[in-house]
């Protein structure tokens, strides 16, 4: 299930929901935070105090995951300008004029995919052309299990599901679940 924080602001102040919580959506969330504002209307009435007009504000991710999100950004850069690049390349294969220059433009491409898989682009010749480091699905997975590494609740990865009940469980494997959702599947639960 989706993890939400709800936080509250008064004022300036944001006073943040350190662990949040599970919702089977985000109206199940703001649900939670109308009946939420509502009780804490009532305590400061209760309480003699008037009512203040603090708010809340829902998030459905982490500080961990919002500070990781530009530096994500950036660092698959490289990546999509290979693959921008290697589109194009595509295209001159498929125009060009001889089985000799295909040849080699599909060595280019080979090199350039090989270099989105593992980040090896020891030259710096692709379409970049500076010398920074390139960044290869390798080191952007590296980078995304070090920050949910970091998460506070660990996260939970959830199992997908597929045509014809088709399962794929967060530990890779794919099983047929002839129970339908229910019970556990392989010992999964």
């Amino acid at each position: 299930m989706p993890h939400f924080y709800l936080h509250v602001r008064e004022g300036e102040t944001l006073l943040k929901d350190p662990d949040g919580r599970e919702f089977r959506s985000l109206d199940e969330a703001r649900t939670e935070a109308v009946l939420s504002a509502r009780e804490l209307m009532s305590a400061r009435v209760l309480a003699g105090r008037k009512p203040n007009h603090s708010r809340f504000e829902i998030a459905d991710a982490s500080d961990n995951v919002i500070a990781f999100a530009p530096t994500f950004a950036t660092d698959t850069a490289a990546v999509v300008e290979r693959c921008n690049y290697i589109g194009l390349l595509g295209k001159d294969v498929a125009s060009s004029a001889s089985l000799k220059e295909a040849s080699l433009l599909a060595e280019e491409i080979l090199k350039l995919a090989s270099a989105n898989v593992d980040g090896n682009d020891p030259k710096a010749e692709d379409a970049g052309g500076s010398g920074a480091p390139k960044y290869g699905l390798v080191q952007l997975r590296a980078e995304i299990q070090a920050m949910l590494a970091r998460e506070i609740p660990p996260y939970r990865t959830v199992d997908q599901w597929y045509l014809f009940n088709l399962v794929r469980l967060p530990n890779g494997r794919w099983v047929f679940d002839k129970l339908g959702r229910g019970g556990t599947i392989d010992g999964y639960k």
